[in-house]
Parts: C-alpha cells; structure tokens; sequence
C-alpha cells in the first residue's frame, strides 16, 4: 500500500554563504555554523519562526523588532532530519518530496547530493528518485541546504528587472514591512509507491442534456515497465456513483492514462449565493502485481463555465462576466495576499476562519494577488467548499518604476516552469475560474499589457494548452485605462483605483460618475481592532500619533495615516483617543467602500463587479486597507461591505456625508437583484440622533434578476441635529434586507460630532 512519511524533527543551524558546502580546509573538520547546537525546526515553517521559538531573535512583528532580524535573510540555513523507513518495504520504490522550498536548495540524501544545480522557485516543489539510496536497517539522513534569500524588487523597483519566483512583498509593500521569509514552508515527505506513481491530472467536465461526462487524463511515472490496472471511482458522499477500469500497460518514464465517465444528472455545485456546493470524489487507484502502487484522491464539482463580454461592451473588450450554470455571476470579490509574512507558519484553521468569513459576507470570488503566492491546496480545498471563485495570478506584479514584465531569459524559464506546475495543479479545482498574468503589469509607455507581450504570450499558450477551458486575462488591470478614469468612462473596463477615502462629500461625488465593466482593485484604509494594539505595540506608543511623528507608527502604518483622514471632519484628536480615532477610521474606510460598490451593482451587468483591495494582511498594520486584521478578525468595514454584496439590497445614492446647518440633503433609494425576480415593499425612514422622525414612506417595487431600480428619490433639510439616518429596509419573501446610511451635520466650529459613529461601531461590533 502506498504510504507517505512526514518528515519531522528538524535541527537547524546558519551558515556563512558557502561553508556549509566546503569545510574548514585549515582545520579538516566540519564548520559548525553560526548558531550552535542547532534548534528545533518546525516544517513547514519559517526560519524567523524557529529563531523566535528558540529565543535567538524577538518577536519581528513587534513594534520595529523586524529591523534587528533583517540578517536572517541573508545567512544559508541548514535543515537535517532522520528517519526509517522499515526493513518490509525493500521492493518499493522511494521518492522524496519537498512541497515549499524558499528559496534555493541544496538537497542531500544520505550523504548524496541530489542536485546537480540547486533547486531553485518558491513554487516549485521538488521530489526525486531515492530508492537506491534508501538504508531499510537504519536511520536516513535528509539535508537541505538553504542558500540566502535573493536581493528582489519590493514594491517601488524595475518590474523589468525582476529575475524570480518569489513572493515579493516581503520585500516592503504598502501593507507590510521588509521580512524577507525564507525556510521549508510546505510539506516534506518521503512516499513509498509500486511500479509506478501519479503525477497530475487533468479533470474535465462538460453538460449533456441532463447528465455530464467526465473526463480524467491522468499522467504516471513508471519506475519500471509492466502491466497496471487504474481503477478510476467517483463517489458522492462515500457512495459510489460510477466507476471505470482502464488496464495498461506502462513503459519506463512517463505515461498518460485517460478515462471517461457518464455521470446521470449530478448535483450541481453553485457559487456562494447562488445555491449549493456539491462536491464528489474522485479516487484513482493504481494496482500492480503486488497491490495498490498508488493512489489519489479528487474533489469534483459539476457546473457549467463560459465567459459573456459586459451589457453593452465593444468587441473589443474582454469577456469578464463569468456564466456558471448558464447563470451570469455578479462578481462580489475581495483581494488576497499572503497571510502570514512568515507564510509556512499558516495553518489550515487560520485559513478557514478567513475564508469562511468571507463566505457568511457574502463574498463570491477572491483574488490572488500576483506579488504574493501560488495559494495552497488547503486554500483551493476551502474554496471549493464554500463556493468562492479564485482568480489566480501568477507572480508577477508592477514595481512602481516601470511595471514592464521581465524579458530576462532566465526569468521566463522560471516563470514558465512555476506558471506550468501552478496550472497542472489547480486546474482540478472547481473555485478556479481566471488566470492572470500579474498585478499592474504595462508596456512602456504605461498601457496595461496584452496578450501580444512576450511574456504575457508564454502564459497565454501555457493556459490554452494546460487547461484550455478558463479565461487568462493578461493583467489586473486589463485596459485599456489602467485607473478608473472618470472622464473616459468608454476606456474603463478591468481598472484599478483608488485606494484613499477623497474625503467625506468628493469621495461619493467621484464614484457617482465613476462607470467601469470590471472594478478589480480599490480601497480605504482604516485602522486596527482596538483590542490588537497590545499584542504588537509597545505601552508608549498605543497612542495617537501621525505617522510622520512616530517611528513605530511609520513601521506600522507608513501608507495610512488615517489622522489625516479623520482630522479635517472630526477635528483634534489628543494623544488618548486612540479608541475613538480607531473606531471613526473604521467608520469612514466601511463607509467609503461601500459607496463603491454600491455605485458599481448600481449599473449591473455593464458592471460586473467589485474586487476590493484587500481583505486580509500579512502582520499586524495599525492601519491598513484590509477588511479583515493579522489575525483574521473582521473590521467594521467588512461588515458594509458584506451589506453591499448581498443577492438583494438597498441602497442608496447621494453627494456627500457631511452637511451644513439647514442644507438640504437630496438621495436616491436603489434595488439591486441578483436572484429572481421579486416584488416587495421598501420601507424608507428619515430620523435624527434624537430619534425624530423627518421622513416616512413606502413604495411597493419590482425587479428583474440582474437589474437595478431607482424607486425613490428623498429630500430633507438637515437642522441642528448632529447626525441624521436614512434606513431603508426591503421586505420581500418574508424577509427583511436594511441598509443605514448616515449624514453628519458640522458645528460652528466647522467640524462634526465623532459621538454618533462611536455609537454605531459599538452597536455593530459589540
């Protein structure tokens, strides 16, 4: 039976560059390295992780502690375990497998080095042959010999320099510091197989009539020649649906092996918000003479996937309304970046708080962003389960400079080979439904890339080859606007921007004329949950303070200094009112993000989405434009934002948050649908701080699936009061849909009451 053994027990030590490999040739004798005896290892892990673990260096992420740890980047780290593999199994064959190698290895077994050049791309996993090498009476010796971290491009650089596959903002981006992680971050092992072993496989789908067909090409390493039998077993629910058996005969080397399976009217697995998420299991079984010499198991969803250009688009815009089911999909996306600088350190129950939160916030596609990571299979896994489409990038991203893919040669046969395991990997996955070819990547002269860039080509060919049936956009954004233009609306189709909150009246007039097909990155920033500040800050600086008056507050926060967002509505804020000024930044960055996204569904489907720039964050920011902190806890913006995406809602439009005394305010109350059509009754109310109701109506609508409706147009004049609310609540189908909008009148002063948006971060966060 094939088995896999985790290798555990790692010791690690450091090396100067080198001399790990020769030894002291004055002495004739083994260095011992720069940390010494060596230290636990976890794998996967972080180097940084280990040397906190082991009291070597403090906590990074604390307060500015990650400039004293910078060294660690820059020494080759030695990992070595143990382990026997039993004396019954010397007829198997041995392959050793490392799943996250960060980032250029050395790899020994036994003594014997197993590459000839070291292995290179944190997204590559590495495996090789070891069965000759294997001792079956005594300990095996596994040695990975790290060298250091390559000198990259952070955020503001030469794109057209770049020369790796590395995530890159560890190398300083808007959201995180320089931490420069390096370690064995995936899984390693040692797995025993027969005569041969499973490699990839590519799992296709397509509808007929009622019933589906199934197809699975599965690729094999043979060890040695022979006769095989591959079982191919789709289950639902631990009961068999349909099985095939193909039987083969193996050549040395590499085999394809392909089945196809009629599937009777299967349960169908649907995007959040759209139904179900049906899932089944395909296992694929290799038998030898001597039994199971592999097998894999692959989770399967059935569903239907094309790709529609926008309502009203030109030819010559991209098609990026995704049809599942023979349904177009409103996009309700939100980006990601890594989760943890210290990416091996993320464990799968951190990952299914984030994402199941992004599930019950009505959240249908995330975007894996190009300066960050290949996700993990645990990612894709979860996505699968909750119904949330990845568009994934691969890594490459704009660099502020000049945001021209790289043409270096030795770049592109990395990229290439990274994008080509990327794609035979999660090409099995139902979640994936776009490629991209990076972040922001442009031609010279500014102009997002196309499909005619070398670069761009390369991935373009390796996606129609490797899994034909999904769209590559060439870039994020696609053109032929970069940044959301507001004066030439007919050039916005997949655009960027912006990511500050324009203040509290221009930031609403902007995204009233703002119209673009796809809107796949925007922001605001906001700050913290105030209960974090304790865990990475210091006493003396869980304060308020400008970014530019504070060293631990710039480490922390250098893009968003939300006190001059808050400042010129709210006033001085004394050094005390860390909480309050928490609890306003909150406030506004929901506010203004949701205005965005309401504004977008307010034109569906000529738009088709919002993705909002940025969901979570890879260490703990004081501010920051995500919706979720470090730890994966929501913001009070997440929750807007959750308001906003959902299949129905009520909104409404209007030129500001911020009045004058007795200035009359004007709105427009919105239905946006997204499920079937309805009919209901819209309940909208207009009352002050002190509970006195201005307004009061009801106006009975209907609305088609994929439309939205102006119903009511509201005016009022502001008063004395400091704040006002517009509550509309949808009843429809027995159920109640509410949004509340508020509006702050300012003081003689010339500033507003911060009292009312206290109250309502309590009332939604408590």
């Amino acid at each position: 039976m094939m088995a896999s053994v985790k290798l555990k027990h790692w010791r690690l030590t450091a090396h100067y560059p080198y001399t790990a490999i020769h030894y002291g040739q004055l002495t004739g004798g083994e260095l011992f390295g720069n940390i010494f005896p060596p230290i636990d290892a976890a794998v996967p892990g972080s180097v940084y992780n280990d040397l906190m673990n082991a009291g070597i260096i403090k906590d990074p992420y604390y307060d500015m502690n990650s400039l004293s740890c910078e060294w660690v980047s820059q020494r080759w780290w030695l990992y070595k375990t143990g382990v026997e593999l039993g004396k019954d199994k010397k007829s198997r064959h041995y392959m050793l497998r490392l799943n996250g190698i960060d980032y250029k290895a050395h790899i020994s077994f036994n003594g014997k080095m197993l590459t000839a050049e070291p292995h290179e791309g944190m997204f590559l996993p590495f495996q090789a042959d070891i069965t000759r090498l294997v001792r079956h009476d005594g300990e095996n010796t596994v040695a990975v010999l790290l060298e250091n971290a390559p000198d990259e491009m952070g955020q503001i650089g030469y794109t057209s320099k770049t020369y790796t596959q590395k995530s890159r903002c560890n190398y300083n981006w808007g959201f995180c510091t320089r931490l420069v992680d390096i370690g064995l971050y995936g899984e390693a092992e040692i797995i025993d197989y027969g005569m041969a072993a499973i490699q990839y496989a590519h799992i296709r789908t397509r509808k007929a009539d009622a019933d589906f067909i199934l197809t699975a090409e599965i690729d094999i390493h043979a060890f040695i020649g022979g006769q095989a039998e591959v079982n191919f077993t789709l289950l639902k629910d631990g009961g068999q649906v349909v099985s095939t058996v193909i039987n083969t005969a193996f050549a040395h080397g590499n085999n394809t092996v392909k089945a196809e399976m009629r599937v009777e009217n299967p349960l169908l697995w649907n995007v959040n918000g759209a139904g179900d998420q049906n899932l089944y299991s395909l296992e694929v079984t290799i038998l030898d003479d001597n039994g199971v010499s592999d097998g894999k198991s692959y989770k399967i969803g059935f569903r239907t996937l094309e790709y529609t250009r926008c309502d009203g688009a030109a030819e010559d815009a991209l098609p990026y309304v995704p049809v599942i089911n023979g349904k177009k999909v409103y996009i309700n996306g939100v980006n990601f970046v890594p989760s943890d600088l210290m990416y091996g350190t993320m464990t799968r129950a951190r990952l299914e708080k984030l994402l199941w939160q992004a599930k019950t916030h009505n959240i249908n596609l995330i975007r894996v962003w190009g300066g960050g990571v290949i996700e993990s299979f645990d990612f894709y896994d979860l996505c699968d389960m909750y119904g949330i489409m990845v568009w994934q990038e691969f890594i490459q991203s704009s660099s502020g400079i000049d945001n021209v893919p790289s043409k270096r040669l030795e770049f592109l046969n990395l990229l290439g080979k990274t994008s080509a395991e990327a794609l035979r990997v999660k090409r099995t996955h139902v979640c994936l439904t776009f490629w991209s070819g990076g972040n922001e990547l442009t031609d010279e002269r500014g102009n997002p890339v196309t499909y005619a860039d070398e670069n761009i080509a390369m991935l373009k060919k390796l996606c129609d080859i490797l899994d034909p049936d999904r769209l590559m956009l060439p870039s994020s954004a696609s053109g032929p606007s970069e940044y959301i233009n507001f004066d030439k609306p007919e050039d916005n189709h997949d655009v960027h921007g912006y990511w500050i909150y324009h203040g509290p009246v221009e930031q609403y007039r902007l995204y009233n004329k703002a119209q673009s097909m796809l809107h796949s990155e925007f922001g605001c920033g906001g700050m913290i949950n105030p209960d974090k500040f304790a865990r990475f800050l210091s006493p003396e600086h869980r304060k308020v303070f400008a970014v530019s008056d504070n060293p631990v507050w710039k480490h922390h926060a250098e893009w968003w200094d939300v006190l001059k967002m808050a400042a010129p509505i709210f006033g001085a804020f004394g050094q005390d009112e860390l909480l309050s000024l928490c609890k306003v930044s909150q406030i506004l960055q929901g506010d203004g993000l949701r205005y965005i996204v309401d504004s977008n569904r307010r034109t569906q489907f000529r738009n088709t989405g919002s993705i909002i720039w940025q969901y979570n964050e890879p260490w703990p920011n004081i501010a920051c434009s995500s919706l979720a902190d470090y730890w994966g806890d929501a913001k009070y913006a997440l929750k807007l934002v959750g308001e906003a995406f959902r299949p129905r809602n009520v909104s409404l439009r209007h030129n500001g948050i911020v009045y004058g005394e007795n200035e009359v305010f004007v709105g427009e109350a919105f239905v946006v649908n997204n499920l079937g059509q309805f009919h209901g009754g819209v309940d909208i109310t207009v009352h002050s701080e002190d509970g006195n109701m201005l307004y009061s109506n009801r106006v009975e609508t209907s609305c088609e699936e994929g439309s939205a409706v102006m119903i009511s147009r509201i005016e009022f004049a502001m008063a004395s009061s400091p704040c006002y609310y517009v509550n509309l609540v949808l009843n429809c189908d027995g159920k109640k849909i509410e949004s509340q909008y508020f509006f702050l009148v300012k003081g003689k002063d010339g500033f507003c009451d911060r009292t009312p948006l206290e109250k309502i971060y309590d009332k939604a966060m408590k």
